[in-house]
């Protein structure tokens, strides 16, 4: 039975989606929270929506891990047979029927979400991302570049959904909306730069997986940068994206610095840009899966640090507010 429940922990990848909970909340309860507190107020989307909100991304998040393991028994049988589920230790059918299970839970939580909130028609975000991973994984992941848009598309989403389900709470309430139009451009302005942020970091990320699994993409019928354009290109790519994030974020940086906002900036420098700067040297050096491997888990804690700069902000900027 141990063994049994591990491989759908493992199929369902539990540690990302610990990771997808944890940045719902700290979007939540870390900018959303204190922003409609400077307008003396809290959060209109109430918490028990916002929980079954999470529910709702988790289990479709989760329904997108099963299927792309469903469509990747070949690759994952070259690039990582010992941690392979699908077809080892969890049938095919099964994690097909699961997929669908899944996704159609998710879906039916979040349209309820959607029609308590007044805009029914918001549930068609859950109904359209699922569709999306069944595709990435049958089609779009074989497209150049296509599948790693998808994935960093779909990766932005869980931070920009805790504040568009507070806006159009907010838009079924017309004098309550005219009251909080500060609080909200203040949020959206910093829930923006989040979803930048995450969308360029899983893009970058996605580029690093795909140098370290190249061999089972090829026989997998995959064509990726490094398939198509060569290792060496590939890096080229992948760092001069970093450097010009890298160079994006000092002008946030600088900015923040002008605000007297010291600690916010210190910490988005020593913790973000410094380490992708490391990545970008390390990129360089690379040579085996195993190395790619080893950036590509730097990349998912830059991704996290990032996140986790929400907390700062909160602590520096809005603590102090009200």
């Amino acid at each position: 039975m141990k063994s049994k429940l591990s491989s759908y922990y493992q199929l369902l990848r539990g540690p990302n989606l610990i990771f997808i909970m944890l940045i719902m909340y700290i979007v939540r309860y870390f900018l959303i929270v204190p922003g409609m507190r400077v307008c003396n107020d809290f959060p209109f989307f109430s918490d028990m929506l916002f929980h079954l909100l999470v529910v709702a991304t988790v289990l479709i998040a989760a329904a997108g891990y099963a299927i792309n393991d469903y469509y990747d028994q070949l690759i994952d049988g070259v690039n990582s047979p010992k941690k392979q589920i699908v077809g080892v230790s969890i049938r095919p059918r099964v994690a097909y029927l699961l997929f669908w299970s899944l996704s159609v839970m998710g879906s039916l939580i979040g349209i309820y979400i959607s029609f308590r909130v007044g805009f029914i028609n918001l549930g068609a975000i859950f109904i359209i991302v699922s569709f999306i991973l069944y595709y990435y994984s049958l089609k779009y992941k074989r497209l150049l570049l296509w599948g790693n848009i998808a994935i960093a598309f779909l990766s932005s989403i869980v931070i920009l959904l805790p504040w568009l389900f507070e806006f159009f709470t907010l838009i079924g309430r017309p004098n309550a909306f005219i009251d909080h139009v500060v609080c909200l451009n203040l949020i959206r302005k910093i829930t923006m730069l989040f979803v930048g942020f995450s969308f360029v970091m899983t893009l970058i990320r996605e580029w690093i997986k795909d140098l370290e699994d190249q061999v089972g993409d090829e026989q997998g019928g995959r064509v990726t940068l490094p398939i198509r354009f060569g290792v060496k290109k590939t890096k080229l790519i992948i760092n001069a994206t970093i450097i010009l994030f890298v160079a994006a974020l000092a002008v946030i940086e600088w900015k923040l610095m002008s605000q007297k906002f010291n600690y916010v900036a210190y910490y988005s420098i020593v913790m973000i840009s410094l380490p992708l700067l490391y990545l970008v040297a390390k990129i360089a050096k690379a040579k085996t899966a195993s190395d790619f491997h080893f950036l590509s888990t730097i990349s998912k804690i830059i991704m996290l640090f990032g996140i986790l700069l929400l907390v700062v902000s909160y602590f520096s900027i809005f603590k102090f507010q009200y």
